[in-house]
């Protein structure tokens, strides 16, 4: 073997990648994809007010029955956060986006 070549990562394949002629403004913008689609893959809890408030502040929040791992966290249709699993039940924020 002299070679590897990549050909899908996750949901994302080389029929879905635009070629080196394509890498300009005009040419990258419509192919740009929100956070959430390419986080799609981890599991999501979507925020009341009170827990996006905070969350924006760095807070933890109460995690749903048996979370493990990396969540998304969304606020009012976005995602606002990723966050981690943690001890007691939490989702503890360890990325903020802001708006």
């Amino acid at each position: 073997m002299t070679a590897l070549r990549r050909l899908r990562s996750g949901p994302f394949s080389v029929e879905d990648a635009l070629g080196v002629e394509q890498w300009t403004a005009a040419g990258l913008g419509p192919a740009l994809m929100g956070a959430s689609i390419a986080l799609a893959h981890l599991p999501a809890k979507d925020l009341s007010e009170a827990e996006a408030a905070d969350v924006g502040f760095g807070r933890s929040v109460a995690a749903p029955e048996g979370a493990a791992g990396t969540w998304r966290l969304n606020a009012a249709g976005r995602l606002l956060a990723l966050a981690e699993a943690a001890p007691g039940g939490r989702l503890q924020p360890k990325r903020v986006f802001n708006a």
